[in-house]
């Protein structure tokens, strides 16, 4: 994934946005002035620009990545979000957190349309596989 762009939600530390900014293009909501915009319009901004959302909410996004999936699945969107790096809560040890987001960007496989969640407990990656029912 050359030119990984990013979109870190308002929960990711400033010390993950210094980290990932070392190699990756970060947009980063904290700068801005749209933070308090929901998460919503943060998803879809970041969709629009191309850039893959980073968050500890996932809850939210998880349903909003399921919301995307559906409206897809039936033609009413036409195009796979950019993808979605999640934690359930705020890591603790944000050098963990940062390092598990780099190594799961250098795998470069394509995240688009995709929900993986970050599990602290065994440093390892979930997907969400969730489809709309038919």
């Amino acid at each position: 994934m050359a030119d990984v762009r990013l979109y870190a939600d308002e929960d990711i530390s400033a010390e993950i946005v210094r980290g990932l900014r070392e190699q990756y293009d970060v947009s980063y909501v904290n700068e801005t002035v749209y933070r308090s915009r929901s998460d919503a319009w943060h998803f879809n901004q970041a969709g629009m620009d191309g850039r893959i959302v980073v968050t500890c909410n996932h809850r939210d996004y998880q349903r909003l990545h399921q919301i995307w999936v559906s409206v897809l699945h039936f033609g009413i969107q036409l195009r796979r979000h950019p993808g979605i790096l999640s934690a359930s809560a705020t890591p603790r040890n944000a050098g963990e957190w940062l390092h598990a987001i780099r190594r799961q960007l250098e795998l470069n496989e394509d995240l688009s349309g995709r929900l993986l969640r970050w599990i602290a407990h065994n440093d390892s990656w979930r997907e969400d596989d969730w489809r709309p029912d038919l």
